[in-house]
């Protein structure tokens, strides 16, 4: 089965993009969440617990499937013990394709998508600490 996963950070931004996205994919089941990243993830929680034998996870690009470098890996690698994969589609990731490179280009990706947040939060922080003064 061909899942859709769509995620925004907040509940005041549009999953529209995401959805038509994962609709043109092919998706037959799409799980969404308004949920921060950093936050617990029910919904994917779930879909993490009913994937099965050759199932393939889609989402938009690697920021919606997590953050965190070691969460990501962890995941993939649960994903294949279930001969399951990861699709991403602005980074054309497919994780059913098992060789170095493609392991290196996840290990770039996912390592970049925590550099980001990590900016994000550091310009938050930043920003916050403007306006306090």
């Amino acid at each position: 089965m061909i899942i859709g996963y769509a995620r925004v950070s907040s509940t005041d931004q549009n999953l529209d993009r995401q959805i038509k996205e994962l609709e043109n994919y092919g998706c037959e089941h799409i799980v969404v969440e308004k949920e921060s990243g950093a936050k617990e993830r029910s919904e994917f929680e779930k879909l993490l617990k009913q994937i099965r034998f050759k199932d393939v996870i889609v989402c938009h690009d690697l920021t919606r499937f997590g953050r965190s470098q070691i969460h990501i890996l962890e995941v993939i690698k649960q994903l294949r013990e279930k001969q399951a994969g990861l699709v991403t589609l602005k980074e054309r990731i497919d994780t059913r394709e098992v060789n170095p490179y493609s392991d290196l280009i996840i290990s770039i990706f996912s390592a970049t998508a925590e550099f980001e947040r990590r900016k994000i939060k550091e310009r938050q922080q930043e920003g916050i600490a403007v306006v306090i003064l």
